[in-house]
């Protein structure tokens, strides 16, 4: 804590009592007159006495106040003055205690390590063997995600529209030396929400097209339809525990990366509250519970579906 006292009048002050024995007190003279020291004490001048903890705090200020006083009339130092008791009130505070940084990801039994660079996640996985690398564009978003080989022989391209969504996706796969389109996914947006997915595949012969039709029940995802041409193919069911938020979006910038591919990913991922039901009518029905378990810093841990462990976290906590 930085206390300020200022003194007028033409009273001479005394060095007498300016040391303690827990504190410090120092004196700085704002005086406009040339010849105005710390040694001399002329009339009618202002002092101040400071009283501080943190003494490197206390050389800084002291440095702009030496600096400035010179040049300045006494009523804009008087200002500063309060400007630097809140500024350095600020730097005595304790900083607050690091966060977990997430470490790395297991995928049936294997696991991919993360790494980082400038706070985004450059990889997952392996250089040398499975996992992922990560390319950011110009925007600072996702643009690619590629097999981390020195020569890759997968990849997925994501273009954005006005609004920052991914508008296209193009999952490539390398025949020879040359790069080859596998799966192109059109994206549309209603109200910021997704509400429908053209899927074209390409290297099938003859090319298919599935548009997906997402349909939400406030900020969760109830159903999605799948048609080719007008008739359903598919039809997806969800349910959520309302009253939990959901875990998983904190997990979105691995959504491409994480080796994850049930067909409830999309609604396990973006919708507001957790995922706990998925049912599938396509090509069988087929019904999968969800849950999750969390550590004893309440960040998530595990993913179970059916009694099955879905993908683990582990964390980096200093």
């Amino acid at each position: 804590m930085i206390v300020i006292v200022i003194f007028f009048g033409n009273d001479k002050v005394s060095w007498n009592g300016l040391i303690k024995q827990q504190n410090v007190f120092f004196i700085i003279n704002l005086c406009d007159q040339r010849d105005c020291s710390f040694r001399k004490l002329p009339p009618a001048i202002t002092w101040l006495f400071v009283q501080i903890q943190a003494r490197k705090v206390l050389l800084s200020c002291l440095s702009l106040f030496t600096i400035v006083y010179q040049r300045f009339s006494m009523r804009y130092i008087l200002a500063l003055c309060l400007l630097f008791l809140f500024a350095c009130k600020k730097n005595t505070t304790k900083n607050e205690e690091p966060g977990c940084q997430l470490a790395s990801i297991i995928r049936s039994d294997f696991e991919y390590p993360i790494k980082y660079e400038d706070k985004k996640i450059v990889s997952v996985g392996h250089e040398t063997g499975y996992g992922f690398r990560l390319t950011y564009g110009n925007t600072g978003k996702l643009a690619r995600v590629e097999s981390p080989f020195e020569n890759p022989y997968y990849r997925t391209d994501l273009f954005y529209n006005d609004e920052g969504k991914i508008a296209i996706e193009k999952v490539y796969e390398k025949y020879m030396e040359t790069w080859l389109e596998d799966r192109v996914s059109f994206y549309t947006y209603t109200n910021g929400k997704l509400t429908s997915i053209r899927e074209t595949y390409q290297r099938i012969s003859p090319p298919s097209q599935y548009d997906h039709e997402v349909i939400w029940e406030g900020d969760n995802i109830r159903t999605i339809a799948i048609r080719s041409g007008s008739t359903i193919v598919c039809n997806l069911q969800f349910t959520y525990d309302t009253t939990q938020k959901n875990p998983m979006t904190a997990f979105a910038d691995l959504y491409y990366s994480d080796n994850l591919g049930p067909y409830y990913k999309y609604a396990l991922f973006t919708s507001a509250n957790s995922l706990i039901k998925a049912e599938n009518t396509c090509p069988s029905p087929d019904v999968t519970n969800i849950s999750y378990e969390f550590n004893d810093k309440n960040l998530l841990r595990k993913v179970v579906a059916n009694g099955y462990e879905l993908i683990t976290y582990s964390y980096d906590c200093r």
